[in-house]
């Protein structure tokens, strides 16, 4: 089933139906606006965050779908600019940008995204040393790998249980 492009308007009413915070809004208005990043293009099937070696996003490429990865390792520091963040890292604010700018040309209607979170710190054996556990879920945030995991989940989960639930309707014919 091929869906039409969605409008501005309606991406708007979307997120705005979904509980998206304001912030974000403002974020996708900006990209969207700006003249030198491409959004709405429709280009991918597939996008994959924390990609790692990016299997998955290699086996959907292979089956002919168009699919994109984005992973903090991919990124090849400039010498000659030493001081740039890592566009990659979702954690900065170049970073979040393209990962937000990705997800905003998924095919209307069509669109998956796999956001494959690092979990070594929460895991069992891990726990002795993240402080992990039911009674203490955000483990111990004086501990970097943590602290940074607990904001990689909060970047792709939302803050909302309601944005959390129905972030991923907002490409599909669900809601007009």
């Amino acid at each position: 089933m091929v869906c039409s492009p969605l409008t501005l308007p309606q991406l708007l009413f979307r997120l705005q139906l979904v509980g998206a915070p304001k912030v974000l809004m403002a974020m996708v208005l900006m990209l969207l606006w700006s003249s030198n990043v491409k959004t709405l293009t429709e280009s991918y099937d597939f996008v994959e965050l924390w990609a790692g070696r990016a299997l998955t996003t290699t086996m959907i490429q292979k089956s002919g779908r168009a699919a994109a990865a984005l992973d903090i390792e991919y990124f090849h520091p400039d010498p000659e600019h030493p001081h740039r963040s890592n566009h990659f890292d979702i954690l900065t604010s170049s970073g979040f940008l393209l990962a937000l700018a990705t997800i905003l040309n998924g095919k209307h209607g069509q669109f998956t995204v796999l956001c494959a979170i690092v979990c070594s710190s929460w895991t069992t054996i891990n726990m002795g040393t993240s402080g992990r556990s039911v009674c203490t879920p955000l483990g111990c945030p004086e501990r970097v790998y943590v602290q940074k995991a607990n904001e990689m989940a909060s970047r792709c989960f939302g803050k909302h249980a309601k944005f959390n639930f129905h972030v991923v309707q907002l490409f599909s014919d669900h809601y007009t």
